[in-house]
């Protein structure tokens, strides 16, 4: 096996194979320990609540999912849209009106989709 020898500057640039493997391990570690099982399957509410995200404007989309998803504040969402607090505080409320009224006009699909996902005859 042929060695190739860096300098002292040289190497502070270039990062040992070992300490590559090391860096991998803990990546895999904190992967494992964020994953979460339950987001590999959906509830029937999440999926009931993910068709109903679909008839939201886009800005409305857009503030529901650096709320819900990035979990990021009222300030942070204001300052990424270019928006007010106050503004993202609308919106969040129009969301939850939104949602709440398709769910209640479309009980009957949850039902069903509930039926279906859990396998349950009556």
């Amino acid at each position: 096996m042929r060695r190739e020898y860096i300098s002292k500057e040289d190497e502070s640039k270039h990062l040992s194979l070992d300490a590559i493997a090391i860096d991998l391990a803990k990546q895999r570690r904190l992967i494992a320990k964020e994953y979460d099982k339950s987001s590999e399957h959906p509830t029937v509410e999440q999926m009931f609540i993910r068709q109903a995200i679909k008839f939201l404007t886009p800005k409305q989309r857009a503030v529901w999912e650096y709320h819900n998803y990035d979990r990021l504040t009222q300030d942070e969402i204001a300052e990424k849209l270019n928006i007010t607090q106050q503004v993202v505080g609308k919106h969040i409320k129009a969301i939850e009106k939104r949602i709440a009224k398709w769910c209640k006009s479309n009980m009957g699909a949850y039902e069903l989709l509930k039926k279906d996902y859990l396998g349950l005859d009556k």
